[in-house]
């Protein structure tokens, strides 16, 4: 998955709904439930989903780039990933306050790699 898949949202997801208003949503993972959407960033160049993990992970918040994306379904509120807990337990921690360039360089890093392999997971 090239740099650039792994922060565009799918053109489905697009179709699908405004992305912005999946606030509140719950996200599902690939094998459990990943938390309720508390963020959003709606670009088509670095989009991404911010979820609040309290319940299964010690960080507060994960960040989910939109090429991870599945489906969005707004009657049921809920938004589909294409990665794991696990995926996302050793991503580089979500942070708002931060080196942006060098935070995206290592996010993109990890989450390419992963998706790449979901991918291939069928």
């Amino acid at each position: 998955m090239s740099d650039a898949e792994v922060w565009a949202w799918a053109p489905m997801t697009e179709a699908s709904g405004p992305v912005v208003s999946t606030l509140g949503y719950e996200a599902m993972g690939l094998d459990d439930g990943l938390g309720a959407i508390v963020g959003v960033s709606p670009r088509t160049d670095g989009g991404y989903l911010v979820v609040d993990s309290t319940t299964w992970h010690d960080a507060a918040r994960v960040l989910v780039p939109a090429g991870a994306v599945r489906t969005i379904d707004h009657d049921a509120e809920r938004v589909d990933v294409g990665l794991r807990r696990t995926d996302l337990a050793k991503a580089p921690p979500f942070q708002d306050d931060c080196d942006r360039e060098a935070y995206r360089r290592e996010s993109t890093a990890h989450f390419a790699d992963r998706l790449a392999r979901r991918a291939d997971d069928g």
